[in-house]
């Protein structure tokens, strides 16, 4: 069954037993969420973005010049992609988010790509979301979509079970190394996870195309560097907050995200922030 195309009653489909589970670990892992149809349409438009050097795309791997592969990601596509577009607001996926985050509306806060080609040595540092991002609330979510089968060699997205209760904001750093962003004086430095794993309740799951992950934006998550010699790893995110999310325009966020139609405390409603599903 696809969940994205056959459900009327999302939580009918996934059951309560997964909103449980997200509360708890922070991330949830959903079996062929998208169709092989769709997932193809991805696919198409992620190449269009990267190979035509979108000028949202951003490459991480600029510190490892040396190595055979390339780690990019590309954010805010949908809004010259209609077929994205139609994707991020017209499907099921809002519905799905705000059933799982039990939010009253949903807004589409960007959508973003990423690609791991073979033999990247660059890994995914351990970070929140939330650091980098102008927000404020608990409802705030990311759907990562599968366009390939993934695995921790090829450079599957690992979780820290539980952490987005932890009440802790960890600094966000650039992933490149370059362009750091400004400090804030209340974050942390995030914990050296790598060096003693066995502390921490780790979570994965291998991906086959279509299936999706579901996180917390505090859950604290990372991905090794795509070790295969033959697979590419490429996802597709989208970013939704939910009905108790305010605008935090506090220093040390993405600038791109930053918006002068907003005001601190507000709500995220807007043509940049668009609401894409409400509570009937």
């Amino acid at each position: 069954m696809n969940v994205m195309t056959e459900m009327h009653n999302p939580m009918s489909v996934l059951g309560a037993s997964k909103r449980a589970e997200l509360d708890r670990d922070g991330a949830i892992c959903v079996r062929q969420a998208v169709s092989a149809a769709d997932v193809e349409m991805l696919r198409e438009e992620i190449a269009f973005v990267v190979e035509r050097d979108s000028p949202n795309l951003t490459d991480h791997t600029k510190r490892n010049k040396g190595t055979s592969g390339r780690f990019v990601s590309a954010f805010k596509i949908w809004h010259d992609r209609p077929k994205l577009a139609a994707f991020t607001h017209d499907s099921n996926m809002p519905a799905l988010v705000g059933e799982l985050m039990g939010a009253d509306r949903v807004n589409l806060f960007f959508d973003q790509c990423f690609v791991k080609e073979p033999g990247t040595a660059d890994p995914t540092p351990w970070h929140q979301d939330q650091p980098f991002w102008p927000l404020l609330g608990n409802h705030v979510v990311t759907t990562w979509i599968a366009l390939d089968h993934v695995t921790r060699d090829s450079g599957g997205v690992e979780f820290v079970a539980g952490s987005h209760k932890w009440s802790r904001w960890f600094q966000a750093k650039s992933f490149s190394g370059e362009n750091e962003l400004e400090r804030h004086e209340a974050f942390e430095e995030v914990p050296d996870i790598e060096a003693d794993r066995s502390a921490y309740d780790i979570i994965s799951w291998d991906l086959d195309p279509g299936d999706m992950l579901v996180f917390n934006g505090m859950t604290l998550h990372g991905a090794a560097g795509n070790a295969s010699g033959d697979k590419r790893r490429r996802g597709y995110a989208i970013r939704y907050t939910g009905s108790d999310v305010v605008y935090d325009p506090r220093p040390g966020c993405t600038q791109s995200l930053y918006s002068d139609a907003l005001k601190a405390g507000g709500p995220l409603d807007g043509s940049e922030y668009p609401v894409v599903w409400r509570r009937s």
